[in-house]
């Protein structure tokens, strides 16, 4: 991960999003992962993936080799969120190096 991994210290669980009901969402009862990540406190506008601009709670800093995807459940502070939008991270060379997850609260 490079530079950013002496500041992944936050816990978090990622669980994976599980399987599609008849209702249109997922059950989120996929496997659950606990890890580390750089958490940013902050609120803004990403791009979902239908191109519509939507509000995100928290930015996540995570280790490019973790697996996360859009619609997983992540838990920070005991407090659940949806996963919206990733996005690459990069270093200071311009090499992809880790992930940015943006969730919103469940």
């Amino acid at each position: 991960m490079g530079m950013l991994s002496g500041y992944t210290n936050e816990a978090i669980t990622i669980v994976g999003r599980g399987t599609l009901g008849g209702d249109g969402e997922y059950d989120k009862t996929g496997t659950s992962t606990a890890t580390t990540a750089f958490v940013k406190n902050r609120r803004g506008i990403v791009r979902n993936r239908d191109g519509e601009d939507v509000v995100f709670d928290k930015e996540l800093w995570l280790d490019s080799s973790e697996t996360v995807q859009l619609d997983d459940k992540l838990t920070h502070d005991s407090i659940d969120h949806e996963v919206i939008a990733l996005r690459d991270g990069k270093d200071m060379y311009g090499n992809a190096d880790f992930i940015k997850v943006f969730v919103r609260v469940r």
